[in-house]
């Protein structure tokens, strides 16, 4: 029998291409190759399957931020690691499909909204609390609102992502702007460091 999270990979294809209002369960095992029989089997019905898709995510993007935290050897390095998990999540999700979230799977998309806003609040907060106490960024900031202002810019980024030329340098770019406004001078020399050895 097809496993979950091969139907899970190929409905957040399905559902980032075309959204998820237009995608019936009939799509979704014609994608999977499978039968509705086997299917239904694995979900009850679209709304277990979108619940679980989203569930998968937000534990995928947990699970691999937490690496990178144990694994960056400072908060300059963990933002500019970041970008790749986030890349990652802008190309394989089309907005649309969190679009489609908020207009007919509401309370779904009020847990992927809560995890966005409490989650990555508190990842850059502390990301930036971390670089103060490394000395790489100055120590005369208001936290909360630089972490409302960067999620923001990810999420505008995230909205414009098909649109972009070139989105591994919008977000390269953008990123090394947001830490040049916090760096104090030992954190410019680490940000030209990481620029000078990490090309685009």
């Amino acid at each position: 029998m097809i496993q979950q999270e091969i139907i899970l990979r190929k409905v957040s294809e399905l559902y980032s291409t075309y959204g998820i209002k237009v995608c019936s369960m009939d799509d979704v095992a014609r994608v999977c190759g499978i039968s509705k029989k086997t299917l239904y089997s694995q979900f009850a019905n679209k709304y277990e399957l979108v619940e679980t898709l989203i569930a998968a995510l937000t534990s995928w993007f947990s699970s691999v931020y937490n690496e990178l935290l144990n694994n960056s050897t400072n908060a300059i390095n963990e933002v500019f690691g970041s970008l790749e998990i986030i890349e990652s999540i802008y190309r394989k999700l089309h907005y649309r499909m969190f679009d489609d979230l908020e207009k007919h799977y509401y309370r779904i998309w009020r847990k992927v909204d809560s995890f966005k806003a409490e989650s990555g609040l508190e990842l850059i907060s502390q990301n930036i609390k971390r670089g103060i106490k490394e000395g790489l960024f100055i120590d005369r900031l208001d936290i909360d609102i630089i972490a409302v202002m960067r999620l923001n810019q990810l999420d505008m980024i995230h909205r414009q992502a098909q649109q972009a030329r070139n989105l591994h340098t919008t977000l390269f770019q953008t990123t090394a702007h947001y830490l040049r406004g916090l760096a104090t001078k030992k954190g410019d020399q680490e940000i030209n460091k990481f620029l000078v050895t990490n090309t685009q």
